[in-house]
């Protein structure tokens, strides 16, 4: 056969001659003489090479057999010769090769299919659909995997991207488009923790087309989206996972030796006092110096003032302004938040929700499950009353927190939260040190205050560092 060319362009190579064709056997011999057999045919040419090879030459024929003898002097006929072979055929043309190997032309079918999805997807988008399924937890970190199972439901694949990361755990991509597996932090694998993360599903990143037209496209989608005649491309989901645990978080015997007692009003101050001790794992500072660093410090919550002003007065020391001195004179960091909104003058102009609540508490027990310590306000009308033989004067709310405590553990398995409160005592004496109350009356007293709490942590050596502030 003919071989190819090198190039395109280049002619092939010529085919190969055929072969000859096979003698045929003589005619037998006998009384009456057998005629010769055929001759075979010749082979034909090979085939031109690809772009313009010329065929081979057919092959030579074969010769016919000699007939045979008989016993009376006779002899038979000789066979015909065979025929010559066929010349191959030429090869393609470059043209002709060029277009066998191109890629196919889409077929119209498919041509108007797309036609028809694309202006599906403009004019009448279906919001993309989503079924997760989450697994259980497994192994040692008790890593939970999560698959969303969406669908695009306009004929278009979907795209996966995190829009809102876990709060306590890393998310990582799992083996599959759509799958992640979740893995709680380290301190929170034994306790336990509920978290979550937003998830936005795409199904309109196939479907855009570049340049002028995905301009024009996006026009025409955004216009029929405000209308309402197509879905957004976008959904987001909310995925839920809990990691279960022993429901552990802090240890309120150890923590009971950072318990101080107040002789002023002052229960901010002394909550700071032993939330620094707890978080530091030292002696806490003492109730006059503390009073000596608030009474020369000016007040961020109040501008003008100082944060405290005497000791003999009932006006004590705001939440900012503790969480402000902490940091400014011990090696902590720590972080004020409430819930709920408020104005520019600290005025609430809503009341915090109870998903806010539920959000606080998480973050509660992950700071104590950190090695953390964290100061909450309540009024003492709804938790003294619950576990003291205290009764509520005239000046004492329900509705708003007059008091500030350090919460030290949570025992989700029953149902307590232990405190070092200052000044809670029954019975003339103080029952603030490693207080249980029950979960039911801590969440009501801590919603008062619209879930304020300030989280103290120790600074690490890097945090410490001269000019570095850890928020």
């Amino acid at each position: 056969t003919g071989g190819a060319s090198a190039r395109a362009d280049e002619p092939g190579g010529d085919g190969g001659t055929g072969g000859a064709g096979g003698g045929a056997g003589n005619g037998g011999d006998g009384v009456a003489p057998g005629d010769g057999g055929n001759g075979g045919d010749g082979g034909d040419g090979g085939d031109g090479g690809v772009t313009e090879g010329d065929g081979g030459f057919g092959g030579a024929f074969g010769a016919g057999g000699l007939g045979g003898e008989g016993t009376d002097g006779s002899t038979g006929a000789d066979g015909d010769s065979g025929a010559t072979g066929a010349n191959g055929s030429r090869g393609a043309s470059v043209v002709t090769a060029a277009l066998a190997s191109a890629p196919r032309l889409p077929s119209l079918q498919s041509l108007l299919t797309n036609i028809g999805r694309q202006l599906s997807y403009i004019f009448f988008n279906r919001a993309p659909s989503v079924s997760p399924d989450i697994g259980a937890q497994t192994g040692d970190d008790k890593q939970i995997t999560v698959d969303l199972n969406a669908n695009g439901n306009n004929g278009f694949g979907v795209t996966y991207t995190i829009k809102e990361g876990p709060r306590y755990g890393t998310l990582e991509p799992g083996d599959t488009p759509g799958s992640y597996i979740y893995t709680a932090n380290e301190a929170l694998i034994r306790p336990g923790i509920t978290d979550h993360f937003i998830i936005t599903i795409d199904n309109g990143a196939s479907a855009r087309l570049p340049g002028f037209a995905g301009a024009i496209q996006g026009m025409f989608h955004g216009l029929a989206v405000r209308i309402g005649a197509a879905k957004p491309d976008t959904i987001d989901q909310v995925i839920t996972v809990e990691v279960r645990g022993n429901g552990q978080y802090g240890d309120y015997e150890d923590a009971k030796q950072y318990w101080v007692s107040q002789s002023y009003y002052n229960c901010v101050l002394q909550a700071s006092a032993a939330a620094v001790g707890q978080a530091t794992q030292s002696t806490p500072p003492t109730e006059e110096y503390m009073v000596m660093l608030a009474k020369t410090t000016d007040s961020v919550a109040t501008p003008g003032q100082k944060m405290y002003l005497h000791e003999n007065i009932e006006e004590g020391v705001a939440g900012q302004d503790a969480a402000v001195l902490m940091e400014k004179y011990f090696d902590v960091t720590a972080t004020y938040k409430r819930y709920g909104t408020y104005d520019d003058n600290g005025q609430r102009i809503t009341a915090a929700t109870v998903e806010e609540g539920q959000e606080a508490f998480r973050e509660l027990q992950a700071a104590l499950a950190e090695g953390k310590a964290v100061v909450v306000a309540y009024p003492v009308a709804v938790v003294w009353t619950a576990v003291t033989d205290f009764v509520p004067g005239p000046k004492d709310k329900y509705t708003e927190a007059d008091h500030a405590a350090v919460v030290t553990q949570v025992d989700m398995k029953r149902g307590i939260v232990y405190v070092n409160d200052s000044s809670m005592t029954n019975k003339g004496k103080n029952v603030g040190q490693g207080k249980a109350l029950p979960i039911g009356v801590f969440m009501s007293g801590w919603q008062a205050a619209d879930y304020e709490m300030t989280i103290v942590a120790a600074k690490t050596p890097d945090a410490a560092a001269p000019g570095v502030r850890v928020a």
